[in-house]
């Protein structure tokens, strides 16, 4: 059952710490775990820890990747966190068997990043959906478009048989094994894909969630970032944004031809500065209505790449407000999204802030559509 993960000895008791704090909790008074990352030291706050604990930060993270802790990021360097049900179960796993509580001494750096990848290597993408026939038509061939050209290939669940237990043998495994998941929402009443995502959401996969807009969304979800669509056009010019992180991008000539000429000097060679990386900003839809998702984009562009990952503060305020803060980390040229809904109409300033040095990279902004929405939809900065 845990087979997929696999965790340093610090790793593995920090995670019995603070299942044990979780449950030291009345379930009345339960509330999320804060950890911060700053330069006098990591450390995680919760009343069943009493108080302040010193811990790495990236541990709460490798955590997190292994589907034990469902975080949200709150701040740069501060992140609110749960133990996720796996992580309940597997901390009792631990306590049953220790020999299982982590990577033996010794055992290499290679077979743990194996255990890790295995979502990487596979070419499959998951997608639920209601099955009707505007669904399995229409659903399907947006969503076929918006991943044209990724070399993967999507998987449903009515697309072979097996016997068992259509749920447990056939649909938790192919959710676990897969690359990640497309989860349509669109329907309340069909609680097939509810019950996909969630166990999506306790293995601690990519989970995108899509839905028509208007769409009653219930309350545990309406903190998740979704796509919401008017159109199935829509639809795939929001996903190929979405997806990004999960795919393989084609590396130009002038790319591998860069990275070749840093390689092939052995001697340490300094990545460019900030400065010399060019960065481009995307947002879409171009003129959104008020409560419409939105999906803003952060990319590297041109043949000076940043020494990733590179962290990023994206600020968004309409007018002259308080911003709304998206702390977020860069891992690769393909970019990364955040999603955003604006409530009232007007203009949206964005800034996207790097992290370490607050250095201003790019700045850009959109028009929400009503009354008072005048102002220039497009402010780039020359660096």
């Amino acid at each position: 059952m845990f087979d997929d993960v696999l965790l340093e000895p610090e790793q593995a008791e920090l995670l019995t710490r603070l299942v044990d704090a979780a449950r030291n909790q009345p379930r009345d008074k339960r509330q999320k775990f804060f950890a911060y990352q700053t330069f006098g030291g990591d450390s995680i706050n919760h009343p069943g820890l009493g108080g302040e604990m010193p811990a790495y930060f990236g541990d709460v993270e490798i955590l997190a990747s292994q589907g034990l802790l469902f975080l949200s990021h709150e701040g740069i360097g501060e992140v609110s966190f749960d133990v996720t049900p796996k992580g309940l179960a597997y901390s009792d796993y631990l306590q049953g068997q220790p020999e299982a509580r982590a990577m033996p001494e010794g055992a290499s750096s290679e077979s743990m990043s194996q255990s890790q990848d295995v979502e990487l290597k596979s070419m499959e993408y998951f997608v639920a959906h209601e099955f009707s026939k505007e669904q399995i038509d229409d659903l399907r061939r947006a969503i076929d478009a918006a991943l044209s050209g990724s070399g993967l290939t999507p998987y449903y669940a009515d697309g072979e048989l097996r016997q068992g237990h259509i749920f447990r043998d056939k649909i938790v495994p192919k959710i676990r094994d897969t690359r990640f998941g497309i989860y349509d929402i669109s329907n309340p009443s069909k609680p097939n894909v509810f019950l996909e995502l969630g166990a999506g959401l306790a293995l601690g996969k990519p989970c995108i969630m899509i839905c028509r807009s208007r769409t009653t969304i219930p309350a545990d979800l309406e903190g998740l970032d979704r796509i919401e669509y008017e159109s199935h056009q829509q639809l795939t010019e929001q996903l190929k944004s979405m997806v990004r992180p999960y795919i393989s991008t084609p590396v130009s000539d002038a790319e591998k031809g860069a990275e070749s000429k840093a390689l092939a000097n052995s001697a340490p060679v300094a990545p460019p500065s900030m400065g010399d990386v060019r960065w481009e900003s995307s947002i879409l839809p171009k003129r959104p209505q008020p409560g419409e998702m939105m999906t803003l984009t952060i990319r590297p562009v041109g043949e000076h790449l940043p020494k990733f990952p590179v962290g990023f503060d994206c600020e968004i305020a309409r007018g002259g407000e308080s911003p709304e803060h998206h702390f977020l980390s860069l891992e690769s040229r393909a970019g990364h999204t955040v999603n955003f809904t604006p409530r009232r109409p007007g203009y949206f300033e964005v800034r996207w802030i790097h992290a370490v040095d607050r250095q201003l990279l790019v700045q850009d902004g959109f028009v929400v559509e009503g009354e008072d929405s005048s102002g220039p939809r497009r402010v780039p900065v020359s660096l």
